[in-house]
């Protein structure tokens, strides 16, 4: 599935009925707060994992910040298909460190090195958005100051 910067592609509360691994591009999730606010709280590139949940609902907001190509798996189909299960597995099994990254981000870093940290995993590949010269780096920067968790000081 092709999906364009800035859309929608779970809603919180929605029925989960697939899982999403992202081929190319970069996945925003984020949670509405009673309040209003919507807090950010992941960021994930290639060959991440979303839409996992316990339960039979959504619990998050996943929307897209760049052009982003999608995997689309049935939750009820993943049972039947063992090499599939076992890719996503070693998948979801990386993704599990980078929470324990991102509480250290935020907790330990100044608001400048929390943004040197995120430019840095945009060079790196971690998000694709970066291209790279003989004596430059240009970067693409997707998310706005706002929603930048990290930055919101």
């Amino acid at each position: 599935m092709d999906v364009p910067p800035r859309t929608m592609i779970i809603d919180e509360g929605n029925p989960a009925r697939s899982v999403y691994k992202i081929q190319t591009g970069q996945v925003m999730l984020s949670k509405l707060l009673p309040d209003g606010r919507r807090q950010i709280f992941e960021l994930l590139g290639s060959e991440s994992i979303f839409g996992v949940t316990p339960n039979q609902r959504h619990h998050s907001v996943a929307e897209s910040l760049t052009d982003t190509k999608l995997s689309i798996f049935e939750r009820s189909w993943l049972n039947h298909v063992p090499s599939i299960e076992n890719s996503l597995v070693h998948c979801l099994e990386a993704q599990i460190c980078a929470p324990h990254d991102h509480a250290v981000l935020l907790g330990r870093k100044t608001a400048t090195e929390s943004v040197s940290t995120y430019i840095l995993n945009l060079v790196n590949g971690h998000g694709q958005t970066s291209e790279k010269t003989q004596s430059h780096v240009f970067v693409i920067v997707p998310m706005t100051r706002f929603e930048m968790p990290i930055i919101s000081d």
